[in-house]
C-alpha cells in the first residue's frame, strides 16, 4: 500500500539522441532538492538486462565507447540489444515487470529512512505494452514525449512504435537549452498542481 500511495512515476519516452537524458537529469535534480522527504531516483527498463551484460563482458562495462569495443566478436550494445530482444520475445512485458519489482525494493529500504514520497524517473519508454502494463499497475504517474524533429533513428527495442501515442504532456526540445529548462519547468509545475503526492 505505501508503495502505491506514496510513489509518482514520470515517464519519458523518444527517439534516441532527442534529449530524455537531459530532461531526465533536470528533473532529478529538481525533485532531488525539493523536499528532505522526498526520495527521488531513476530507473531504467533495461537496467537488469544492463548487470547480467556487464556479468558477461566485465571488460566493457567500463570503456568510454561500448559500439566499438569487443569481448569475442561481441560489442557491450550488440550484447545488449540481442539479449534484450531475445528476453522479450519470452515475456514482452518482463523488463516492464522488474522495473515495478526494483522501485517496490528500493521503497521498501528507504521507508526505514522515514522517507514519506517516491519520485520515480523512467527515462527509457519505448513500447505501446509498457505503457499499458503501467497504467495498469501503478496510481500515480504521467507519460511525457520529449520531441525533436530533426532526429531521425532506427534501432531495435521498438524504436519510434510511440510516435503516434496520445502523451500526457510533451516536451519542445527543437530550441535551445534555455528553451528545454523552461519546457521542463512548466512540466514540474503541471505535476505539482495535479497531485498532492509531491
Amino acid at each position: 500500500m505505501m508503495f502505491d500511495q506514496q510513489s509518482f512515476f514520470i515517464f519519458l519516452g523518444c527517439r534516441k539522441r532527442c534529449g530524455k537524458d537531459t530532461v531526465a537529469n533536470m528533473l532529478f535534480d529538481h525533485y532531488r532538492q525539493k523536499d528532505e522527504l522526498c526520495s527521488v531516483k531513476k530507473v531504467s527498463c533495461v537496467q537488469y538486462v544492463r548487470n547480467i551484460v556487464n556479468d558477461l563482458l566485465p571488460e566493457l562495462k567500463d570503456t568510454d565507447n561500448k559500439d566499438k569495443g569487443t569481448v569475442n566478436g561481441r560489442s557491450y550494445r550488440e550484447t545488449m540489444v540481442g539479449l534484450v530482444d531475445s528476453l522479450l520475445k519470452v515475456d514482452e512485458l518482463c523488463l516492464s515487470k522488474n522495473l515495478i519489482k526494483e522501485c517496490r525494493n528500493y521503497v521498501d529500504r528507504e521507508s526505514s529512512h522515514c522517507r514519506d514520497k517516491y519520485v520515480f524517473i523512467v527515462p527509457d519508454l519505448r513500447r505501446s505494452t509498457e505503457v499499458e502494463f503501467f497504467k495498469s499497475s501503478l496510481n500515480n504517474y504521467i507519460f511525457v514525449n520529449v520531441d525533436r524533429k530533426s532526429v531521425i533513428t532506427e534501432g531495435s527495442y521498438a524504436e519510434g512504435s510511440l510516435d503516434d501515442y496520445a502523451w500526457n504532456y510533451i516536451i519542445d526540445n527543437n530550441k535551445d537549452l534555455n528553451h528545454l529548462e523552461k519546457e521542463v519547468n512548466l512540466l514540474i509545475n503541471i505535476i505539482d498542481e495535479q497531485t498532492v503526492l509531491i
